[in-house]
């Protein structure tokens, strides 16, 4: 049975970085933690700040990320233990919609 397929698939794209922000990015996520995907994430924290990013149009892991944006901005402490029970939470429902690798 085939998984089904992301309603928003992936692009794979080529960026160039300065070696210290990439230095940086490893520290931050370590070694086994996906690049593209905290890069990724970060882009959508971007454009949550943007005009042009509607949230009506956000998926579940936009919405997640753009209510941690909102409560750090706002200074609310949220139990940590709770913080990466919703994470882990968004990135099984966001691995469930990638496309099946062949």
């Amino acid at each position: 049975m085939s998984r089904k397929r992301a309603s928003d698939p992936t692009t794979p794209i080529k960026i160039t970085i300065p070696r210290s922000v990439l230095d940086a990015i490893h520290d931050e996520i370590g070694p086994t933690s996906s690049r593209s995907r905290w890069i990724s994430v970060a882009c959508e924290d971007k454009l949550l700040g943007s005009s042009d990013f509607k949230m009506v149009d956000a998926n579940l892991a936009q919405r997640w990320h753009a209510f941690r944006a909102e409560l750090k901005k706002e200074g609310v402490w949220v139990e940590p233990m709770m913080l990466n029970l919703v994470e882990e939470a968004v990135m099984r429902w966001r691995d469930e919609q990638l496309p099946e690798s062949d």
